[in-house]
């Protein structure tokens, strides 16, 4: 893929792939990061994509309504809720790549900042061969 900035000899990765190798589903506007020893280069895209957020954050924020954890439907609902996601504490997760999940034997966990004794989940280690895939 050719960089935005026009130079070929400029790596350039889609965010969407990269999130997407880590195990996130997106959604981002065809921004990509500029991988180069070239500052100015760099500096431009960075610029580029500064706009692109910009743009964005000019969508008024909007907080949700607030939920009354006094009526018991909206506590019992958010415990159902924890309960879900305790079940999945601890599991293993392959690698996102090109929509395909792939499984490693080699894994490395991620910790609950707040309680780093809790391992939150594992993840699969990507090879060297499998990051230029997703890239």
């Amino acid at each position: 893929m050719v960089s935005p900035c026009g130079n070929p000899q400029i790596g350039s990765i889609d965010i969407a792939q990269v999130l997407t190798f880590v195990g996130y589903e997106i959604q981002w506007s065809n921004q990509s990061f500029c991988f180069s020893t070239d500052t100015k280069e760099c500096h431009f895209l960075m610029a580029k994509m500064m706009e692109s957020a910009t743009a964005h954050a000019q969508i008024p924020f909007k907080n949700e309504p607030l939920t009354d954890f006094s009526k018991v439907e909206n506590r019992q609902a958010q415990q159902e809720a924890l309960g879900l996601v305790r079940l999945e504490i601890g599991q293993t997760h392959p690698l996102l790549i090109g929509g395909q999940r792939i499984s490693s034997e080699e894994t490395f966990a991620s910790v609950n900042p707040a309680n780093p004794s809790e391992v939150i989940g594992y993840f699969a280690s990507a090879t060297l061969e499998q990051v230029n895939e997703a890239v």
